[in-house]
């Protein structure tokens, strides 16, 4: 999202094949889509269940916001890897 312009996917049109709807969002998300459409409601658990980051990703997200916060501007480290914003 270099250009900060959402891609968002096709809806995927057969309703009764969540599973192949799972791994169809999977593999777009890896691709950088941001979204995928849906055409009815019973999709959208699916589609937010396959694009949502994984909670490892989220916990490391947290420690690097709580450290980032807890520093006050000074040099950050976070598992090893420094996590300071670019100048």
């Amino acid at each position: 999202m270099l250009a900060r312009v959402p891609a968002i996917d096709v809806p995927f049109l057969d309703l009764t094949d969540i599973a192949t709807l799972a791994g169809e969002t999977c593999r777009v998300a890896a691709l950088g889509f941001t979204g995928k459409g849906a055409v009815h409601p019973a999709q959208v658990a699916a589609i937010h269940a396959a694009s949502a980051p994984p909670a490892e990703e989220v916990a490391r997200a947290e420690r690097i916001v709580a450290a980032v916060r807890a520093s006050q501007g000074s040099a950050n480290v976070v598992d090893g890897r420094m996590v300071n914003a670019p100048c």
